[in-house]
């Protein structure tokens, strides 16, 4: 009698940074291994971003070469490696860089592919977003292919309905998951705490619905850090208040952190996430992990 072979994921990941796409994949991964054998293929210059992972996931790392100076031949060096374990019982799941793993897995693998978009869909809802963004018509077109994966997941619903839309029927939204906290923080009575707002103040982020709903409020220092087209009117309104602090990034390093966002985190008493567009917030891994509120 034969065994049935378990099922395999791979998980096509051609660039691996620290980010919010990395906790998505640890999220993903993590979650799988206890029913699907797991192998991450990517390029990746920090090993130390592995331990993020279960011991059962295997990763396949190519390493960046001095060569590798090409995000398409680096995926392309990717894929190369991911093709020598194809069998008959993989499923490839791709985070970054879709089309020419869809192309290639159409032409070639023919194997059931799963993509989960990372960045911004021009979805006809995130107009002022989307301006933003660099070759939209690029962006546009490279979209149509998702209809080659046998199923998209995306982070909006917004994005659902603009795939049905232009004919990408197999989309479904799901949202990270996060393992809820034990431990439950709790704020000092009679305590001035630090809100913070990190991004860019622009119409999109909404900071002035931030500002205005709380600047009232003396207990709150309200610290804004970011720059963009709305600072002028913040600026405007908090122009008699002492409890609000403008912040420019480029000048804030604390501790020799990397990440203006971490130098910040170890300060705050609470961090607000907000949007016009409904989005997930990838840095609620990271506030969550070291016990903030968001």
């Amino acid at each position: 009698m034969k065994l049935k072979k378990e099922k395999e994921i791979f998980f096509y990941y051609p660039i691996l940074e620290k980010g919010g796409l990395l906790a998505t994949l640890v999220i993903f991964a993590n979650y799988f291994c206890n029913s699907y054998k797991i192998k991450i293929f990517t390029s990746c210059s920090e090993p130390s971003l592995f331990k993020k992972f279960n011991k059962k996931i295997d990763i396949i790392n190519i390493k960046k070469k001095n060569f590798f100076y090409n995000r398409i031949l680096t995926s392309f060096f990717v894929i190369y490696s991911l093709s020598n374990y194809i069998n008959k019982n993989t499923i490839i799941f791709s985070l970054q860089d879709h089309l020419l793993i869809l192309l290639i897995n159409k032409i070639f693998f023919k194997k059931r592919i799963i993509i989960r978009t990372s960045s911004i869909i021009p979805n006809g809802k995130n107009i002022l977003e989307a301006k933003n963004y660099k070759n939209i018509f690029l962006k546009k077109l490279i979209i149509r292919f998702y209809r080659l994966a046998d199923h998209v997941i995306t982070f909006s619903n917004d994005n659902v309905r603009y795939f049905k839309k232009i004919g990408i029927y197999n989309t479904s939204c799901i949202y990270n998951f996060f393992k809820k906290q034990k431990k439950i923080i709790k704020l000092k009575k009679n305590k001035k705490l630090n809100i913070f707002f990190i991004g860019r103040l622009t119409r999109e982020k909404n900071p002035i619905f931030f500002l205005k709903n709380l600047i009232n409020n003396k207990m709150i220092n309200i610290h804004i850090v970011g720059s963009g087209s709305s600072k002028k009117i913040l600026e405007n309104i908090s122009k008699n208040n002492n409890n609000v602090f403008f912040h420019i990034i480029q000048k804030i390093l604390l501790k020799n952190l990397k990440s203006t966002s971490i130098c910040y985190v170890l300060h705050q008493d609470l961090r607000v996430h907000q949007t016009l567009w409904e989005k997930q917030c990838h840095t609620q891994y990271l506030y969550w992990h070291l016990k903030k509120l968001v």
